[in-house]
């Protein structure tokens, strides 16, 4: 299976903090199925773009997306009070994150990302479950 891109904003489109990127690294639940880096953001027409100013979350396996959002807004929680709300995007598609969510919204926060996705083969369902 090829990896999912899931990239990572402020809501505003700023880019956000390196830590992030680290608390996606050292998490127990992410660091085998996820890996973050910086990114470039395709460009706006007209532009030559801004360089690497987005985080990028590439997901092993879509069954990763849920610990992806679940450690974002861990981290958002962490914040306290002055954290950002994120966007989180996949494709054309879109959610913010502001602070803790409950299993519930993660949920449904994955299924819609999940959207953006393309099908599955039963081929790569099967080696996922294996």
């Amino acid at each position: 299976m090829t990896s999912q891109l899931v990239h990572i904003r402020k809501e505003n489109g700023d880019q956000v903090s390196d830590g992030l990127r680290l608390f996606i690294q050292r998490d127990a639940a992410t660091s085998r199925s996820c890996r973050a880096f910086w990114d470039s953001a395709p460009p706006v027409p007209g532009t030559l773009g801004t360089g690497l100013d987005v985080l990028a979350i590439a997901l092993s396996s879509t069954l990763a997306l849920p610990s992806a959002i679940d450690v974002i807004s861990r981290w958002c929680a962490s914040l306290g009070p002055a954290a950002p709300r994120v966007r989180i995007q996949v494709g054309e598609v879109s959610v913010t994150v502001e602070g803790r969510i409950d299993a519930q919204e993660i949920g449904r926060v994955a299924a819609v990302l999940a959207t953006a996705l393309p099908a599955r083969s039963t081929d790569e369902i099967d080696q996922e479950t294996a």
